[in-house]
């Protein structure tokens, strides 16, 4: 009698590990299947921001042609609101690196810069444009200061391009660029 009770706990014990098997099986293939899953949406969410932010670059590309000679109001503005979207899904060094070339931009009052210095500081932007499409990942963190947020736009008072920057950061001017004068 003994025997038929360690038999039947026996098979008893060999029913359970074989619902333990089948039950962590399922465990893993659902495991799996989430992580599959999650690395998924990850890729679908970086390579959405990656073409959400070449678009952002190549515009403003394109739009700081309209800080040049033969200066253009309407690529000013697209450059400027190219920047404002950036501010949300840019790195940090992007966003410093357009500030800079606003700064080399800016004909206001005492601030000259060269020929050489704007062009240089558009090529740092575009390296590091490139640098941050390859690098393929998600902006997780940012350092940003309420002072590197510039809120700039662009106003016709000169024949040349005009960025005038102001330290209060309300509706700072950006004087542009116009053949004619025009007041405002």
């Amino acid at each position: 009698m003994e025997s038929i009770v360690v038999v039947a706990w026996i098979a008893a014990i060999g029913a359970m590990i074989a619902a333990l098997v089948t039950v962590g099986g399922v465990l893993l293939t659902v495991k799996a299947g989430f992580k599959t899953w999650a690395q998924t949406e990850r890729s679908k969410r970086i390579d959405e921001e990656i073409s959400w932010k070449k678009a952002r670059y190549s515009e403003l590309i394109k739009a700081s042609k309209g800080f040049y000679y033969p200066t253009d109001r309407n690529l000013i503005n697209e450059f400027l609101r190219q920047y404002n979207l950036c501010l949300m899904y840019c790195p940090d060094e992007i966003i410093h690196k357009i500030n800079r070339f606003l700064e080399t931009v800016h004909t206001g009052t005492g601030s000259k810069h060269s020929d050489e210095e704007r062009e240089m500081s558009l090529a740092l932007l575009a390296l590091e444009m490139r640098k941050d499409l390859l690098k393929r990942e998600l902006l997780t963190e940012s350092y940003l200061e309420p002072k590197d947020i510039r809120h700039v736009k662009a106003t016709e008072s000169q024949p040349e391009a005009n960025l005038l920057l102001s330290q209060d950061r309300t509706n700072i001017p950006v004087n542009n660029i116009s053949h004619e004068k025009k007041e405002i």
